[in-house]
């Protein structure tokens, strides 16, 4: 997926992580670089849904908390994000307890 990325094929890159995830849906850097794709082009609530999986998976990593955090932020939902930071990671990202389709601050 790297090579495709770096030629900003998004399209084949965004094929190759989800291939490499229904292969194994386990590996993180497929998941991680998906869920930052997502993430970029404004679907926070399917971004949301990766980092649920990630940190079900990988709890305590830092990478995954703090692009987590962003995600959660990106909605507006400072205190949420804020708690992520400090590693009191929220019962479900993706949950109904958040709002859906809060804009996107700029």
């Amino acid at each position: 997926a790297i090579p495709a990325t770096a030629a900003s094929d998004e399209a084949d890159a965004v094929h190759l992580w989800t291939r490499a995830l229904e292969l194994d849906p386990t590996h993180r850097m497929s998941r991680l670089n998906l869920a930052l794709h997502i993430h970029s082009r404004g679907d926070f609530d399917e971004a949301m849904a990766h980092w649920d999986v990630m940190l079900d998976a990988f709890p305590q990593d830092p990478e995954v908390l703090y692009n987590a955090a962003v995600t959660i932020a990106y909605r507006g939902l400072v205190q949420p994000a804020a708690d992520m930071c400090g590693r009191r990671r929220p019962r479900r990202l993706a949950s109904a307890e958040y709002p859906r389709g809060t804009p996107r601050r700029r």
